[in-house]
């Protein structure tokens, strides 16, 4: 059985073990360290999910809203889980909080080698803007 819960601080050892066994997640040492992790989930508190089979966490989905729009980081479902439709599951779990709080724009950055994350997001409907350039200042 798998379930959608609010992610928990003490969620993080599992999280990041996680997130550092599976390919196309790239975990930045200052905002997936912990204290990078909680500043983030205190800011988040209702966008921010683990999906868990059997207890165990198997996918994550952070939700950060700037009150603006809600940008979505670490989406992935353990690699022995994917193709159960168990993602698009825990989108469309976060698209229905979103609406709740009366978030209307989402986005997301997926690297452009991320192959099966970029067919996925199109299935979901998610469109490349071609408008724009993403710009990163690491301080």
């Amino acid at each position: 059985m798998i379930t959608i819960n609010s992610i928990k601080e003490s969620d993080y050892q599992e999280i990041i073990q996680l997130w550092n066994n599976q390919p196309g997640i790239g975990i930045h040492h200052i905002d997936d360290s912990y204290d990078g992790f909680l500043v983030f989930l205190h800011r988040n508190p209702q966008t921010c999910f683990v999906v868990k089979s059997q207890n165990k966490i198997i996918g994550t989905l952070l939700a950060g809203y700037d009150g603006r729009r809600v940008t979505l980081y670490h989406v992935m479902i353990d690699e022995a889980y994917q193709g159960q439709g168990i993602a698009r599951r825990l989108v469309l779990h976060t698209i229905k909080q979103l609406r709740k709080l009366k978030i209307t724009k989402v986005n997301l950055v997926v690297y452009k080698d991320n192959q099966l994350g970029n067919a996925f997001w199109e299935k979901m409907n998610f469109k490349i803007r071609d408008d724009l350039y993403y710009r990163d200042l690491i301080l």
